[in-house]
């Protein structure tokens, strides 16, 4: 802990500064009117300057203002994120360089590059062609009918508009006690990061709302330095991201908490705390504990921030808890962070032995950047088991009154136990091993990007696909004879087949109760998605009816000669099989969202060639050793199963290596295949090329047919995650 002098004359002076890559000017508070209530606000202009050395005009850096007012007594929070054109302009070439720094795959970094900082921006961020004004004294700016200055009396003035109002808003800010400056906010001592950190934690504030009086309180700072915050560390491999708690106590007490991670891993690697008292030097701390309490997740971006907090210092006898006044804060941001959550609230605990409680506001960046894809995808799996479960409960949670919900009043007596021993239980069994649940994944991130909000129809969009697969897996596993499933004996195996027949029928059809009885669905919405699960459950069976049939391809000599001719009509099999369930989710995604012809016609495309790519990748998975692939290496050669990459093998070889793999193909339909067999099989099917050669064919018809959809949607962070799994499409 240290204490120093509070006040510095730098630390008031606003202007910009010239040798500094990146700089930025925040502040929040609030203002009241009268009659009306309190008004918060916070905003941010920031600055990036590409280039390097000194320079003479910051008019043409990469500019970006993010802007939210919140209306009285918990009323609409109205949200702005503008960005220059020379910030869009350099934007991918940016954004790239982050992610290939940040060890992303250079294809997967490519396609979110060209979707998050593209020279579109996503909505709701607008690109403001009218060029930054700069006077060259001072702090003087004006973009657009944003302006803020200082005078030569230190005094703040601010002008803007409340977004999507026509509502104008004067803020003049006076210090109320003294600024202070901390010359070197750095993580983990990165020379390319250091930072010179000015703020004043409190100021009075006086201005007008449409020309009537307001009053209030506000904080300010000022941060300027190299931009390594925002670049990735690559020595030490991760991105920087943060929780910043501004706090005003209600003894008179002002607080900064600063806590900087990695935002993969969450590891520490910037710990601050920075108490102002008055009269008193600036005391200073590190090794501050955070600890999140609660989480959001964003409707807009699928980011899940942690949006309650307890930090803990132990020299200061720190303990406060962050409270926030609503969760939905999140502000928009051009490039691959995608989004901040910037929101006020309170705090209370202790401080030095004493009860403190106050106001605060808390800034979340790193969180909206998606750099760990698949703890974005398990977050999502658990939210979607937690819908499953809503709809039908696990066998100890089944009741009377979820039969009568779904079954109607018993003429005698219902007995829930039934359908939990007999339902529940055997699709819990399966539903609890886990699945990356990709199906419905897709549906709500399709959902969102087609611009309806998920969450009144997110059960349509879930629950359906999901307990549709898993009966159908049920189901397979009887037909196919398989003894496994997900790393555990397959339900027939537990329950034996009759109940195993009638709990898989039986999740094909409950869910449609979902759609009778949605109140946002029209008449004519419900018939359409009627339709369309019933023409699911035809050509779903039909594909069933055709890999049934194509089990006796081996005894078929005319394969070995010319397996190009069968391999068209494994393909239809996947249509109908893997594909036409994700079609078909596609399809009610775009009724719900009542979506034009085009749109509904490239959606259904991309999710059906999506479908059959992935069972493709799959196949040729089988065959390539990965740690990320969890079955045998091989396993569909010891099954007999004529998949496709098996065919193209097949069609690649010639002479005695293609007659030796159709004789090994043949020795697995019987159950005949060997260790040895298995692996002189694998050995020929990577000799032949067709794994990559399959992969390269599932890519290209992905690409071709996202092309196609990403022409009918527009520029969101859903369409980002969209291509983002189109681009990750491995099981």
């Amino acid at each position: 802990m240290q204490a120093r002098v509070a006040a510095d004359a730098a630390a008031r002076d606003l202007s910009p500064h010239l040798d500094a890559n990146v700089e930025w000017w925040f502040a929040q508070g609030f203002f009241d009117l009268p009659g009306k209530g309190r008004y918060t606000f916070m905003f941010t202009l920031g600055r990036r300057h590409g280039g390097a050395g000194p320079q003479t005009d910051i008019c043409d850096n990469g500019w970006e203002l993010l802007l939210a007012v919140e209306e009285p007594e918990g009323g609409a929070r109205r949200v702005a994120s503008w960005v220059s054109a020379a910030k869009v302009r350099d934007g991918e070439r940016e954004s790239l360089c982050q992610l290939l720094d940040g060890g992303a795959p250079e294809e997967l970094a490519r396609a979110f590059a060209a979707e998050v900082a593209g020279p579109v921006p996503m909505a709701p961020t607008r690109l403001i062609a009218q060029p930054l004004d700069a006077k060259h004294d001072g702090l003087d700016l004006q973009w657009a009918d944003f302006l803020i200055s200082q005078d030569q009396n230190g005094a703040i003035r601010v002008e803007f508009s409340i977004p999507d109002s026509a509502e104008r808003v004067t803020l003049n800010m006076a210090a109320a006690v003294e600024w202070f400056l901390e010359s070197d906010v750095t993580p983990d001592d990165r020379p390319d990061a250091v930072m010179q950190y000015a703020a004043c934690p409190r100021l009075k504030i006086s201005g007008t709302l449409d020309g009537q009086a307001i009053s209030g309180e506000g904080w300010f700072d000022h941060q300027w330095g190299s931009d390594g915050w925002f670049v990735p560390d690559t020595e030490r491999g991760y991105f920087f991201g943060w929780e910043w708690l501004a706090i005003n106590l209600d003894n008179g007490q002002d607080m900064l908490i600063w806590h900087g991670r990695n935002i993969v891993s969450g590891e520490t690697r910037l710990s601050r705390v920075f108490l102002s008292q008055p009269d008193q030097p600036l005391v200073t701390g590190k090794d501050v504990r955070a600890e999140p309490l609660s989480d959001w997740q964003s409707p807009d971006t699928f980011a899940t921030y942690p949006v309650a907090w307890r930090f803990s210092q132990q020299e200061l006898g720190l303990d406060l808890t962050f409270t926030p006044a609503r969760p939905d804060c999140e502000v928009p941001v051009y490039g691959p962070n995608g989004a901040v959550w910037e929101g006020h609230g309170t705090v209370s605990g202790t401080l030095g032995g004493d009860k403190v409680s106050g106001r605060a506001h808390l800034e979340l960046y790193g969180y909206g950047f998606p750099a760990d894809f698949d703890l974005w995808q398990k977050r999502l799996v658990a939210r979607i088991d937690a819908q499953i479960a809503r709809f039908l409960p696990r066998p100890e949670d089944f009741t009377s009154a979820w039969m009568e919900q779904n079954l109607g009043p018993a003429r005698y007596r219902h007995d829930p136990q039934v359908a939990a021993q007999m339902i529940a239980a055997p699709a819990w069994e399966l539903l609890s091993r886990g699945g990356k649940h990709w199906r419905s994944i897709f549906g709500i991130v399709l959902l969102r990007a087609l611009g309806e909000k998920v969450e009144p129809y997110e059960a349509l969009v879930t629950v359906m696909p999901e307990l549709l697969h898993t009966g159908s897996l049920m189901i397979d596993d009887i037909e196919d004879k398989s003894p496994l499933r997900r790393s555990g004996p397959a339900i027939h195996m537990i329950y034996g087949e009759a109940a195993t027949i009638n709990a898989g029928n039986a999740l094909y059809f409950l869910p449609l109760l979902l759609i009778g009885r949605h109140e946002l669905l029209d008449l004519a919405q419900r018939e359409e998605i009627y339709r369309a699960a019933f023409e699911l459950f035809s050509k779903a069976h039909v594909g069933q009816a055709q890999d049934l049939y194509s089990q006796h391809w081996a005894e078929d000599g005319d394969i070995a000669a010319h397996p190009e001719r069968y391999a068209d009509d494994t393909l239809q099999t996947y249509t109908f099989k893997t594909a036409a369930p994700v079609r078909s989710l596609a399809q009610i995604a775009c009724i719900i969202a009542r979506a034009d012809e085009a749109t509904t016609s490239a959606a259904m495309q991309y999710a059906e060639t999506a479908g059959i790519a992935y069972q493709i990748i799959d196949d040729a998975n089988n065959f390539t050793a990965s740690p990320d692939w969890g079955k045998d290496l091989g396993e569909d050669i010891r099954e007999g199963r004529l998949t496709y990459v098996v065919l193209r093998a097949l069609a690649g070889l010639n002479g005695p290596a293609r007659a030796r793999l159709w004789q090994i193909v043949q020795a697995g339909t019987q159950g005949e295949v060997s260790d040895d067999l298995q692996q002189e099989a694998c050995a020929l099917i990577g000799q032949s090329g067709a794994p990559e050669q399959a992969r390269d064919e599932a890519r290209t018809m992905v690409e071709a047919a996202w092309g196609e959809l990403c022409h009918n949607l527009a520029p969101s962070p859903a369409r980002a995650l969209l291509r983002l799994l189109e681009k990750k499409p491995t099981p």
